[in-house]
């Protein structure tokens, strides 16, 4: 029985990344959307060759539905801009549960949705008991109106007993009014009282204020006598003190104009002196400028263009028409001649699988066989450090984005990169997993 091969997927650039962006997307380049809220560590992006901060090359979201513990699961591939080494590149592998965070906030938003709902359909119900209600009593009232029937004898008795009461009515109300009348006599003398009380306080009041007023105007009086006499006194000395400065001015003016004859003598040397060092000084400070603008260059993140990817299954294999043979090879078929040629060279065998889709930059296949373009190849593929487990091939990127992304500028070349991940997904939502990488050398 021969192995079936796993399907494989391909990645297409698509448009360039917007906000719609989320960490359920696939994409070259930008900066990660992390499926937790936890940063990866700076410490792992730092490149082993130059030290520097390492860039996004690719998001990969790739589920593994028939694990609840690996339902979310997005590969992280990250490579050095600055010295563009191929030892710097590195995958992180993060995975989350069905439900994870983000879908729990859907359901509480779903949940008060539904409260707001059952809240409204009450409100409802209560209003439509009310309405009932009333009606049920208006109802009561009307009956009850229309078939009421008295006898005389019981209309006399009626009658006796309201006379009874008005009587009874009018005494309370006579008394009533009296209770009141002396309410507002009593009242009328407290008011009267106060008033009084506060005229009296009044009167006082302005007594005081009259003796306040005289008091001030003596003081002012006096304060007005001894402003005058100091007034006199800072005349006479402001006269003196003028006559003694003007011949001070006159004194300083002329050691002044003997200093600034002097002085300019020694600043037209300093000038002279001082152009020649800012000349000098200007010279090292551009040569400064632009190390320093290199360093912070150096030490910014580069960032690579960000696109999404458009995921199809690969096209199947085309009918490609019989190569025409030479003499010398007139006993071999055609089909045993492209074997050989795919067993010989293995970039012709990529070559052919490639131009089933020319603009394919992604290839994934869970399982299945990476598409080699050089007989060189790594020959053992570490076991996952967690679970012990075997890795297995899961996607490779093309070297099509040194074109389609404009990689040359930093200098990245290379032959094609593959991901090996564990076999059994290990690992939970707590951290990011680093799987492992091979990056061939660029194809000569």
């Amino acid at each position: 029985m021969e192995n079936k091969e796993e399907p494989v997927f391909l990645g297409l650039l698509d448009d360039k990344e917007d906000s719609t962006i989320d960490e359920f997307s696939t994409k070259f380049g930008g900066k990660p959307k992390l499926l937790i809220s936890k940063q990866i560590p700076q410490s792992k992006l730092k490149c082993p060759s130059c030290n520097k901060q390492l860039s996004l090359v690719l998001q990969a979201y790739s589920p593994m539905i028939d694990l609840p513990r690996a339902y979310h699961r997005v590969l992280y591939v990250f490579c050095c801009l600055h010295c563009s080494d191929i030892k710097s590149w590195k995958v992180f592998q993060n995975q989350n549960e069905f439900e994870n965070e983000f879908e729990n906030e859907n359901q509480i938003e779903n949940q008060n949705e539904n409260k707001i709902e059952n809240q409204n359909e009450n409100q409802i119900e209560k209003e439509n008991q009310n309405q009932n209600e009333n009606k049920i009593e208006n109802q009561k009232e009307i009956f009850f109106s229309s078939n009421i029937e008295f006898t005389n004898k019981e209309i006399e008795e009626n009658s006796n007993i309201d006379s009874q009461i008005e009587k009874l009515l009018l005494d309370i109300n006579t008394k009533t009014q009296k209770e009141k009348q002396n309410q507002i006599q009593k009242e009328r003398e407290k008011e009267n009282q106060i008033q009084k009380e506060r005229e009296k306080e009044n009167q006082i009041q302005k007594e005081r204020e009259k003796e306040n007023q005289n008091q001030n105007q003596n003081q002012n009086q006096n304060q007005n006598q001894n402003q005058n006499q100091n007034q006199n006194q800072n005349q006479n000395q402001n006269q003196n003190q003028n006559q003694n400065q003007n011949q001070n001015q006159n004194q300083n003016q002329n050691q002044n104009q003997n200093q600034n004859q002097n002085q300019n003598q020694i600043q037209n040397q300093n000038q002279n002196q001082n152009q020649n060092q800012n000349q000098n000084q200007n010279q090292k400070k551009s040569k400064n400028r632009k190390k320093n603008q290199k360093k912070k260059r150096r030490k910014k993140q580069l960032i690579i263009p960000a696109y999404f990817l458009d995921i199809i299954p690969e096209p199947k294999k085309k009918n490609i028409p019989k190569i025409k043979i030479s003499n010398i090879e007139e006993n071999l078929s055609t089909e045993s001649k492209n074997e050989k040629l795919e067993k010989e060279d293995p970039f012709l065998k990529f070559e052919e699988r490639i131009s089933r889709e020319p603009t394919q930059c992604l290839r994934y296949s869970f399982g299945g066989k990476p598409l080699k373009t050089q007989d060189k190849f790594i020959k053992t593929i570490p076991k996952c450090p967690i679970c012990k487990s075997s890795r297995i091939f899961e996607l490779q990127i093309l070297p099509t984005i040194i074109y389609y992304l404009d990689l040359e500028k930093f200098n990245i070349d290379f032959g094609s990169a593959y991901v090996y991940s564990c076999e059994k997904c290990c690992g939970d939502s707590s951290d990011y997993y680093e799987e492992f990488i091979y990056v061939e050398d660029p194809i000569k």
